[in-house]
């Protein structure tokens, strides 16, 4: 039977890098769940720095890492600024960037870009030069919010996310595992997801329960056509077991 604290009729599908679903696996073993790991992108560096975009980053004020990604490929840009304040979205990214270089970053404790720009470090910065660090076809907004305050923002685009190819005999553990809920963390694991989906048919997207990081997520996997989501409005992984918890609970009554 399924207590409150008790996750052994859980069987998540996490679509995470796999170095950002242990913890998260870990964490649902320990409740008597069970995981499964298919990471729904692939990341390819897209660039190295211009001799004018490395003068830019070595006279900013502020860094912005968006992504563990974006530290993976950007950290060594930095070097050369010891002065600049550095942020991130989220306490993943911080945690990144102190294993990577041992450099201390602020970040907000609403952990997406909404509760970023809310920081008190991103109030008063007119004139102020911030440099983001991002990937391709990342959104825009953080960076038209900053220039409606006055800020010089440069972004900088570090890697390109692209859908995994998923072969056969992955298609085939998903099937046997036939898991019930999946983590989404952005539009385009959502929309690699149902790629895989519309080839192999894994998943029935009425009954299987999608959790998803964001309001714009929640509305992109709803107009692929899945029917059931939680929105967790946060990467924690914390975050990510009550939302189990919770949808377990959905899926009984349901």
């Amino acid at each position: 039977m399924t207590t409150s604290n008790d996750l052994r009729n859980c069987r998540l599908l996490v679509l995470r890098q796999p170095e950002d679903s242990q913890q998260l696996s870990k964490l649902v073993s320990n409740l008597q769940g069970r995981c499964l790991n298919w990471p729904a992108l692939t990341l390819q560096k897209t660039t190295t720095p211009t001799n004018e975009q490395q003068q830019i980053i070595n006279q900013a004020d502020i860094f912005i890492f968006i992504s563990k990604p974006a530290v993976n490929f950007g950290v060594e840009w930095i070097e050369k600024n010891q002065q600049a304040q550095i942020l991130t979205v989220g306490s993943g990214t911080a945690g990144q960037l102190k294993d990577k270089s041992g450099k201390i970053a602020s970040y907000p404790q609403q952990e997406n870009t909404e509760g970023l720009v809310e920081m008190e470090a991103l109030q008063q910065i007119n004139d102020k030069n911030i440099v983001v660090f991002k990937g391709e076809k990342g959104r825009n907004s953080l960076q038209q919010q900053l220039v409606k305050k006055g800020a010089n923002t440069t972004n900088i685009n570090l890697y390109r996310r692209q859908a995994a190819t998923m072969s056969a005999t992955v298609a085939s553990r998903i099937e046997a595992f036939s898991p019930n809920f999946v983590h989404v963390t952005s539009v385009a694991v959502a929309q690699s997801l149902d790629k895989a989906n519309q080839k192999f048919k894994l998943l029935d997207k009425q009954n299987v329960i999608l959790l998803v990081a964001s309001e714009r997520i929640e509305k992109a996997v709803v107009a692929l056509g899945f029917y059931q989501t939680v929105n967790l409005d946060s990467m924690k992984n914390e975050k990510m077991i009550e939302g189990l918890l919770m949808a377990l609970l959905i899926e009984k009554k349901g």
